[in-house]
Parts: structure tokens; C-alpha cells; sequence
């Protein structure tokens, strides 16, 4: 019987012993999460110039009058510097069905501060006579260079 009852005493101060040796060797308290090490890969904030793309993907494109145009759908993204390098707009169309996608080169959209409102120096019509964007399907290879 006196067996019993010490051994859930004995149990209880392994694991309180166990807190405290875990404790010092962590520098923090039981629960705790210790600090991320610092790194230069991680960035910790958005920077001015930084848009996020869910702010841009979504956005309405219009003309400078205020014509709508279409909506940005995808980002086009350059593989060896990181840079986007033009925007996928769906124009024409009603609620999706009957649009098309056509590519503009990101420098010629002018956006907002925090993307909220983009235009395109290109009229509605231009953009519905545009040619469509032809896209690479993801496991299909870049064609070889010459």
C-alpha cells in the first residue's frame, strides 16, 4: 500500500524537477516559445513598395475615363530575377463565361498605393480586339531556346 502512494509523489517531482532543468537550458519559462533566431531570409515586415498579390488579383482594371476593362486574374512572374512582369486581365465576357485573358507588361498599369484601384492606358475595345493570352500549362516545359 505504502508503495502506491509514493509513487505518484515520486512521479510529480520527476516532472517538476524535468520543468525546471528544461527551463534553465531553454532560458524560458514552461509553455513558452523561444525567440526565432534572427536571419536574413526572413523579412519581418511589408515594405512601402510592396504590394501583396491578393490585393492586386481581384482588382478591377479600367481605362483613364473609368471604363471598366476587366479584372487582374493572374500575376506573371519572372523565374531568374523575381520580378512580376505583367498581369493577366479577364475582359469581355459576363460573369466569366465568354471571357478572355489577355497579358499587359506590369509597367504599363497604374496602381494605387495599395492596388484598391488600377487603370490601363488601353481603351475596352482595344482590349476585347487584343489577341489572347496563350498560357503554359504548369508540368509542360518553356520551349528550347534556339
Amino acid at each position: 500500500m505504502r508503495r502506491l502512494m509514493m509513487t505518484p509523489a515520486f512521479a510529480v517531482a520527476i516532472a517538476v524537477s524535468s520543468v525546471a532543468l528544461a527551463q534553465q537550458h531553454s532560458g524560458t519559462e514552461a509553455g513558452q516559445v523561444p525567440p526565432a533566431p534572427q536571419s536574413d531570409v526572413v523579412q519581418r515586415a511589408q515594405k512601402d513598395s510592396e504590394l501583396r498579390s491578393d490585393w492586386v488579383q481581384g482588382t478591377e482594371v479600367t481605362t483613364p475615363d473609368g471604363e471598366t476593362i476587366g479584372t487582374i486574374n493572374d500575376l506573371l512572374i519572372d523565374a531568374e530575377t523575381g520580378e512580376i512582369t505583367g498581369a493577366v486581365v479577364s475582359v469581355g465576357g459576363f460573369l466569366g463565361i465568354g471571357s478572355k485573358s489577355i497579358a499587359v507588361p506590369w509597367e504599363e498599369l497604374d496602381l494605387q498605393y495599395d492596388a484598391s484601384e488600377i487603370t490601363l492606358a488601353l481603351s475596352k475595345e482595344e482590349a476585347e480586339a487584343a489577341p489572347e493570352f496563350e498560357v503554359r500549362g504548369q508540368g509542360e516545359p518553356p520551349p528550347a531556346k534556339p
